[in-house]
């Protein structure tokens, strides 16, 4: 009888760890500039949820793990929900290719599971046995149409849930004023050229000698897409960016001492995904980007260095210099960047002569856009925004289909500090960077 109670132990335990291993895993990738909303809406499927995250703030963490009861077919579902987020034709790259590889936190690492609270457990690491590259990606949000990428196959089944907000944002520079306008078509000149005098920009004949360079994401991120599309250059196209250059570039704070036209590298940062001649490492000097919102928008936040800023060229050499107080550096990042950057000493920007104002994410979930801002979007007054989509590829299981179904109830509740909800539009565009119309219908 002891050994049958023995054997009975040991078979209850190899049951509740085979139940533990059978447990459904599901993978979100694509738009950081989105990350906020779904990462809220998650939480919101969920009952009995725990999660951690790679930083202190769950609305910016590039990755973000949850373990929680999701209802499937009325009933309660034990499942764990991953995220990773590089870009929104990164996303789209990892569906339709079927190998693409994304480094989530790790499924099978109890440490790492049993470290996961209520309250969110903060800045987990993204090393060691913590990460798990896996090529099953099965849903991705992206701020761009498939068709505005090279990845058009298999074609996506597409839902828009709301409609994403962008803003322009200068660094922490005094050689520019906070709420200074941009046009369309100084913003098309900048990019294009990579730099131009601030005078182009404010009117100012005081900012002659003053000059403002362009910066940006690579060309797998959606936010890249839409400021090459609304600015009718186009999606494909090269550009020319510049990298700053500080004694550490993983903080707000470290001064900018160079400006670097942005090298050719060995990986995605160099990579024109459009043109397959330049996959091999043969990229443009100049075409490179951020990897993600949030890195972008630390650098927005970052001061000049006093006295002479170094110019270099794509190969480190100094192609001249400028005082701190000749020069800012200009992006465009979706609002959920602002108010951090606002904070950290960055200078938000006016399109169109149009100003946004988001406010500091609270505790409780509000801030972001406020109503008045959210009008301007509404009404078709300011016209930086894109269509943001919940993608999939077919032949879902039951589970990820509940997941999908509980996204598309919640996040309409969720974006409201990031964008603007598909049904409060009052106009539409049907490309991404297309025309406005009134009362038109969300493609």
């Amino acid at each position: 009888m002891k050994v049958s109670n023995y054997l009975l132990s040991a078979l209850a335990a190899l049951g509740t760890l085979a139940s533990a291993n059978a447990q459904t895993v599901i993978n979100i990738t694509g738009s950081t500039a989105f990350r906020q909303a779904v990462h809220e809406s998650i939480l919101d499927a969920l009952s009995g949820e725990v999660y951690g995250m790679q930083t202190a703030n769950l609305g910016n963490a590039g990755r973000a793990i949850f373990r929680g009861n999701l209802t499937v077919s009325s009933t309660p579902t034990d499942v764990i929900i991953r995220t990773s987020w590089s870009g929104s034709v990164a996303g789209i790259r990892a569906l339709t290719s079927g190998n693409e590889s994304v480094s989530y936190y790790s499924s099978t690492n109890s440490t790492l599971l049993n470290s996961l609270t209520a309250n969110g457990t903060q800045s987990i690491s993204t090393s060691g046995s913590n990460s798990e590259s896996t090529t099953s990606n099965f849903i991705c949000f992206s701020d761009n149409l498939q068709s505005n990428t090279p990845y058009t196959s298999p074609s996506l089944t597409s839902t828009p849930v709301g409609a994403l907000i962008f803003q322009p944002v200068s660094n922490n520079s005094s050689a520019i004023t906070a709420n200074s306008s941009i046009s369309t078509a100084q913003l098309r000149t900048l990019i294009t050229n990579g730099k131009v005098q601030m005078k182009y920009i404010t009117g100012n004949t005081s900012d002659h000698g003053k000059v403002l360079y362009w910066t940006g994401r690579n060309s797998l991120s959606g936010t890249r897409v839409i400021y090459l599309s609304e600015t009718g250059i186009g999606a494909s196209q090269p550009v020319k960016q510049y990298r700053a250059q500080s004694g550490n570039m993983t903080d707000k704070t470290s001064a900018i001492t160079a400006l670097r036209y942005w090298p050719v590298e060995a990986n995605n940062n160099g990579v024109n995904v459009w043109d397959a001649t330049q996959q091999s490492g043969n990229a443009t000097a100049g075409n490179g980007g951020y990897d993600s919102g949030g890195t972008t928008a630390n650098v927005m936040c970052k001061p000049f260095a006093s006295g002479n800023i170094s110019i270099e060229a794509a190969d480190a050499t100094v192609d001249g210099t400028i005082a701190d107080s000749s020069v800012a550096l200009m992006t465009v990042l979706s609002s959920q960047e602002i108010p951090d950057i606002r904070t950290g000493g960055g200078k938000p920007l006016a399109y169109n002569g149009v100003l946004l104002s988001p406010t500091t994410w609270q505790a409780d979930g509000t801030g972001g856009l406020q109503t008045a801002d959210q009008d301007k979007v509404i009404n078709g007054q300011y016209t930086l925004w894109s269509n943001v989509r919940l993608m999939r590829t077919s032949g879902r299981s039951a589970t990820e289909t509940a997941l999908i179904n509980a996204l598309i109830t919640q996040l309409p509740l969720n974006i409201k500090g990031n964008g603007v909800k598909s049904s409060d539009m009052k106009v539409s565009r049907t490309t991404d960077g297309g025309i406005i119309s009134v009362a038109g219908s969300m493609q």
